[in-house]
């Protein structure tokens, strides 16, 4: 169910909220955060902020939100591989399926009349195997792999905002190199 109704992740998304934090703590401090970090709900955002709030040094900032990405991506990749394992042998027991109705079908070569639908079962399950393959399993493994990518960018751009606004860097620096993470149309669309 996760895989038709999960959210989908749009990476230009965290760039004004972090513009928006780099402003606040410019103008107020980073304590001035502890406020409103309960609201966020990005779990990762917040988890970052709370870092940075609590003074953690910038470079354990970035291993532990870096760890908390490539176990994300690791927990991704392996449910991606359990669709393309499935979408690889799928048709393989639709073969094996065709053979055991061929088998059936040759066991009663007697009665001409059972030839026909006997077949037709026999070679249907291929057509399953092949079907759901090519039409379910790869297309949910693709999905999965295009949503770890756009999460994994998102989560790239909220980390590398986290450490900028962490070091106070001008809002509108952090702005413009955040957006250089984005494809030019995507760019655009924000300016």
């Amino acid at each position: 169910m996760k895989i038709l109704i999960s959210p989908t992740f749009d990476p230009t998304v965290p760039v004004p909220s972090m513009v928006e934090y780099a402003e606040i703590v410019r103008r107020e401090g980073l304590l001035s955060l502890e406020s409103s970090v309960d609201d966020v709900e990005d779990s990762f955002l917040r988890s970052g902020l709370r870092l940075i709030i609590d003074g953690t040094d910038p470079d354990e900032v970035r291993e532990i939100l870096e760890t908390e990405m490539e176990y994300l991506a690791e927990r991704h990749k392996r449910a991606q591989q359990m669709f393309l394992a499935m979408a690889k042998y799928l048709p393989g027991f639709g073969m094996i399926g065709t053979l055991i109705g061929l088998i059936a079908m040759l066991q009663s070569l007697d009665d001409p009349k059972t030839i026909g639908p006997k077949m037709a079962v026999a070679l249907i399950t291929t057509f399953y195997g092949a079907l759901l393959s090519n039409l379910v399993f790869m297309p949910i493994a693709g999905k999965l792999k295009t949503r770890t990518e756009d999460e994994s960018l998102m989560r790239r751009i909220i980390l590398e905002g986290i450490i900028m606004i962490q070091a106070q860097a001008n809002p509108r620096f952090i702005g413009q190199k955040l957006l250089a993470y984005l494809p030019p149309s995507k760019r655009e669309a924000d300016d």
